[in-house]
């Protein structure tokens, strides 16, 4: 019999980002900004992404509506979906 070997869990990349636009069946369009640091100098990357709400968001249901800033979870397998997993407090 041989060892099971355990699932690696999936590389996520965490960014902020502001909500631009409300789709259809609980998605959201959001405008993020990537930024790496490659040789020393500062790397910024905008990005367009398609975002699902989160179960812990969707179970408390907190509202989110276009111009909230937000956290989305991007996997490295694809760079256009996210997962909105946080909704930070407007000031």
């Amino acid at each position: 019999m041989k060892k099971q070997q355990k699932l690696t869990e999936e590389k996520k990349i965490l960014v902020s980002g502001i909500i631009k636009k409300e789709l259809l069946s609980s998605k959201y369009l959001v405008e993020a900004v990537f930024v790496t640091q490659k040789n020393g100098v500062t790397v910024e990357y905008p990005m367009c992404l398609v975002c699902a709400v989160s179960g812990k968001i969707r179970k408390n249901m907190i509202l989110l509506k276009k111009g909230d800033l937000v956290d989305v979870e991007v996997s490295l397998y694809d760079l256009n979906v996210g997962l909105i997993v946080f909704r930070k407090k407007s000031s």
